[in-house]
């Protein structure tokens, strides 16, 4: 960080360098807490882009040339109170493990080309008059409804003991 004095210290309207950091969401973080400690602060030369991409590139803490000294006081305060942050103390909420695939996909799968490809099957053993192929077609339907029966019963099971 490299800090730039004011060139005319009694203009009260002037804005001047307060700090200039590598990266946009520093720039943003520093703008921030300085804001919140009551400093009029902004963050120059940053996008969205370059904040949320992390992206280096100079940029340029700005204050109020009259709150400049005290900005400089706030921000030493602070990076001293950054530093004594012992990180391996800081619990941090677990993250949520992604969502598991539905269960059974394939078995629906299954259970959606079971049903055409049993009446399929079916009625060509009707037309036919192979009653072989009817009971091969009549086969696969029953397993599709079977299947569909299991699995809606089991996905209901976990909401019913809740």
């Amino acid at each position: 960080m490299s800090s730039h004095a004011s060139e005319d210290p009694d203009d009260h309207t002037q804005s001047v360098t307060l700090v200039t950091v590598q990266r946009a969401f520093e720039a943003e973080a520093i703008a921030a807490a300085l804001r919140e400690r009551g400093i009029n602060a902004q963050a120059i030369g940053t996008t969205m882009g370059a904040v949320l991409s992390n992206q280096i590139a100079p940029t340029r803490v700005m204050v109020l040339a009259d709150q400049a000294e005290e900005a400089r006081v706030v921000l030493d305060r602070i990076q001293a109170e950054a530093s004594k942050i012992d990180w391996s103390q800081v619990d941090f909420p677990e993250d949520d493990p992604p969502p598991s695939p539905p269960r059974g996909r394939w078995l629906w799968t299954l259970t959606v080309l079971l049903v055409p490809l049993g009446l399929i099957v079916m009625s060509f053993g009707i037309q036919r008059r192979d009653v072989m192929i009817q009971a091969l077609g009549g086969t696969a339907l029953v397993a599709a409804i079977v299947i569909a029966f299991v699995m809606l019963n089991t996905e209901r099971a976990p909401a019913d003991r809740r």
